[in-house]
């Protein structure tokens, strides 16, 4: 991991850094533009996009058996889908329970840097399961578990109506 840090920190060292000021002030004005402009399937898209691309990729990599994959983009799935299956019955989109989206993502930016950080050190976790299979197992149960939390909250919303 050294060796690519430092080539990296090499090429930017000549670089001012008021220059990534200003590019991140144009990044936003850009991404202000399109979010203007985005229709509701914006969320759509971005949630199968980023379930996809995100646990998907990850479920296929060299890091995690598929079948642990598998349960991790169902219980992710499942998640999402009850959190907008609210908003389909006409109550509001659900973000509550155990596993939200900023907590996926937190954990998968920097679980593979972590897993990283442990292949070069040589640690190993017990079980023959790398770190990123306990990532998934913990998507996968929580999720299903999330899920469930959102299908009662649905539930009892409905209680409420009548």
């Amino acid at each position: 991991m050294d060796p690519i840090l430092t080539f990296f920190a090499k090429k930017f060292s000549n670089i001012n850094p008021n220059v990534l000021t200003w590019f991140s002030l144009v990044f936003a004005v850009f991404a202000g533009f399109f979010f203007y402009f985005s229709d509701r399937t914006y969320e759509l898209q971005n949630h199968f996009l980023y379930i996809a691309s995100l646990i998907g990729g990850l479920a296929l990599s060299v890091w995690c058996r598929p079948s642990i994959g598998i349960l991790a983009v169902i219980g992710t799935l499942l998640t999402s889908y009850m959190g907008t299956q609210a908003q389909a019955v006409g109550n509001k989109r659900i973000y509550r329970g155990l596993l939200g989206r900023a907590d996926r993502l937190f954990l998968l930016i920097v679980m593979p840097m972590v897993q990283h950080i442990f292949i070069y050190y040589n640690v190993e976790i017990p079980y023959f399961v790398s770190l990123l299979e306990v990532v998934m197992l913990y998507f996968a149960i929580v999720g299903n578990i999330t899920a469930v939390q959102r299908f009662y909250y649905i539930l009892r919303w409905f209680d409420n109506k009548k």
